[in-house]
């Protein structure tokens, strides 16, 4: 059996979004029974993120790069989203990129990618709202955030008809 893959693209300037006065708390509305079918129950999701290019007054100044490192955060609305019952989640860290070693030319960027982060598995959301948080360690809005893109794969792994002939045959992993 291939693997289904869905990938779903949230732009703080895109179609879905409802308040991106704040880019560091973007809403968003979507009809998640357009992009995913509900033979899956549960989804593996690992993430990709790229803001545009942190240029202050437009123009490359030397020593004005993003330093703040931080977490996504994703909000469904929904108390058992996630695996461990959270409707709020930090689901992966964020860091700047510089684009250029000269200092007169640098410019940088809040960027991961798919291996920066571990998945994680959520359930099929039920709510068509859904908010993306950037903070920091500490809990503060990310510095200087700009415009961005939030890059979703979710994976199917689990349905009423998916896989039910192998559930008895894994073991329950460990939490720690």
């Amino acid at each position: 059996m291939s693997e289904e893959i869905f990938v779903f693209n949230l732009c703080s300037v895109g179609p879905y979004v409802v308040n991106n006065a704040n880019l560091n708390a973007v809403t968003y509305n979507v009809n998640w029974n357009t992009i995913l079918p509900h033979k899956y129950s549960k989804f593996e999701v690992s993430c990709n993120f790229r803001s545009n290019a942190y240029l202050p007054g437009g123009l490359a100044v030397a020593g004005t790069v993003l330093t703040d490192v931080g977490f996504i955060g994703l909000n469904f609305g929904k108390t058992d989203i996630f695996e461990g019952g959270s409707s709020s989640s930090n689901i992966a860290m964020i860091y700047p990129a510089v684009t250029n070693a000269i200092a007169a030319l640098n410019c940088s960027y809040y960027n991961c990618n798919n291996n920066d982060n571990v998945n994680f598995t959520m359930d099929f959301p039920q709510s068509g709202i859904i908010t993306v948080t950037l903070k920091t360690y500490g809990g503060v809005n990310m510095a200087n955030m700009q415009n961005y893109n939030l890059q979703l794969s979710l994976k199917g792994v689990a349905g009423p008809n998916i896989g039910k002939a192998n559930l008895m045959s894994f073991e329950k992993p460990s939490t720690y």
